[in-house]
């Protein structure tokens, strides 16, 4: 039984990586709050808001617009669109408005 448990916990940390990768391909664009609902990890978020020297509280994570910058899953800070202002599109990206 542990062998299998361990195998399990191990099957599931190697794919964790490649969930965002998934999730985020280059050139597409997504709210935070959208990425977040995805299982995007919120550090990369944060991560993305700090190197802009930005605040990171829920209002910015969720309401700021990323781009996807590689395959491997990065993304960078484009704007924030206002509080409640980032739109989820049903396709390709989300944005702002205009």
């Amino acid at each position: 039984m542990v062998r299998t448990s361990t195998f399990f916990v191990t099957a599931l940390a190697a794919l964790a990586p490649s969930a965002s990768a998934a999730i985020c391909n280059s050139g597409q664009e997504w709210c935070g709050s959208n990425l977040l609902a995805m299982g995007y990890a919120e550090q990369s978020i944060i991560d993305a808001l700090l190197a802009y020297g930005l605040p990171t509280t829920t209002e910015w994570k969720n309401d700021s617009l990323f781009s996807c910058t590689s395959a491997a899953g990065s993304i960078g800070f484009l704007t924030f669109c206002g509080s409640g202002q980032c739109y989820i599109s049903s396709r390709w990206g989300d944005s702002c408005p205009s």
